[in-house]
Formats: C-alpha cells, sequence, structure tokens
C-alpha cells in the first residue's frame, strides 16, 4: 500500500514528442492515428530478434511462457525455517551503503522514482521492510518488471523507425534492491574464495 501512494506521489506525465513515423511496410503514422503506439510497440519487441515488424518468434514465446509457469511452481519458503548467515534480512547499513552509491540525475523508470527520491526516503522506514519482505518471498512488485522504453534518434530519415534506437528505463527502486542482493552475495562469493583468480570483470 505504501509502494502504492509514494508511486502517485512521484508520478510526472510523460507523452510523446514524437512525430509520424513509418516502419518496414513504409506507411506513415501520425501520434493523432490509431495504431501509432501499436507501430512503436511492434518495432521494438522484434528488434532483438531480426524479424519483420509484428511477428514474434514462436520458439521464444513457448520458452517464456515455460518460464513463466516454471516460476508460478515454486512454493513459498516456510517461515519457520531456519535462515543461514547469508539469508538473513538485510540491515539498515547494507542499504545505506548502496544508497550512497546512487547517482543523482539518472532517469527513473515506469514507477517514476529517482534515485534522489530513494535518497531521501528514510531506509527503515519504507526501503527496508520492503526489500527484506521481497527476499524472504523470493518474488518482488509486478511494477519492477516493466520498463518504458525512450527512443533515441540514430542518422538518417528521423521518420523510419530503423533511425531510431530504443534504452530501456527501469526502475530505480529495482535496481537499489539488486544493488543490495549483489553486495551480499559478492561478501558471500570472496568469503568463501569461490572466484576463481582469473575471473576478471
Amino acid at each position: 500500500e505504501k509502494f502504492s501512494i509514494l508511486r502517485r506521489l512521484a508520478r510526472v506525465p510523460r507523452y510523446p514528442t514524437w512525430g509520424a513515423m513509418a516502419g518496414a511496410d513504409g506507411v506513415m503514422t501520425s501520434p493523432a492515428e490509431p495504431g501509432y503506439m501499436e507501430k512503436w510497440a511492434f518495432f521494438f519487441e522484434n528488434l532483438s530478434q531480426g524479424l519483420p515488424v509484428g511477428e514474434i518468434d514462436p520458439d521464444i514465446q513457448a520458452h517464456w511462457i515455460t518460464v513463466e509457469q516454471e516460476v508460478a511452481s515454486i512454493p513459498d519458503p516456510d517461515p519457520a525455517a531456519e535462515l543461514s548467515p547469508e539469508e538473513q534480512l538485510f540491515s539498515a547499513m547494507e542499504l545505506d551503503e548502496v544508497k550512497k552509491s546512487l547517482r543523482n540525475g539518472v532517469a527513473p523508470g515506469l514507477d517514476s522514482f529517482a534515485n534522489e527520491h530513494l535518497k531521501a526516503l528514510p531506509t527503515e522506514g519504507f526501503l527496508l521492510p520492503l526489500f527484506n519482505l521481497a527476499w524472504l518471498l523470493g518474488k518482488t512488485p509486478s511494477v519492477w518488471n516493466d520498463g518504458v522504453i525512450n527512443p533515441i534518434p540514430k542518422k538518417g530519415d528521423l521518420s523510419l523507425l530503423d533511425n531510431v534506437r530504443g534504452i530501456t528505463l527501469t526502475s530505480s527502486v529495482c535496481k537499489l534492491f539488486e544493488g543490495v542482493v549483489l553486495e551480499r552475495l559478492s561478501t558471500f562469493i570472496e568469503g568463501k574464495k569461490l572466484l576463481s583468480q582469473s575471473q576478471g570483470g
């Protein structure tokens, strides 16, 4: 409930600023015409698959349906089970250390939380309980799975979709949570000396 309230408070309306665009079919569509946003969606959905605009690889689609079914079948953890040290709840100190590393001026995702918002939020009042709940349940808010694709112009005729690349803006809250998890896993892996001496990056 708190997460939903803060999302509404932080939200800033976004409106498309692009003009008429032509897809692979060469047909120009203006923002006021039906199918304009769908043309953008089809373009970005199929961009990495090398398929004609509007087609989705059935093998990839079937794969993700299988993955979703497998994830949905994972049982919730036993709340009475004893947790190992690396499974313990996150501390305020862990979260604060990661918050310090957040860069200002980074564009937020669909939830409209900027890093500046996260730094200003009390650690123990909202973020820490949310992250610990997600850690224990192995589940995260569904909004963290969504991103907004920001079209970036390349060279050439900018009325052609092929001359646009997209950058996906994802949830800053999710990225903060991932940072806390990464620090926990890194500490565990390094403490157990599980990395090879030749490991880089």
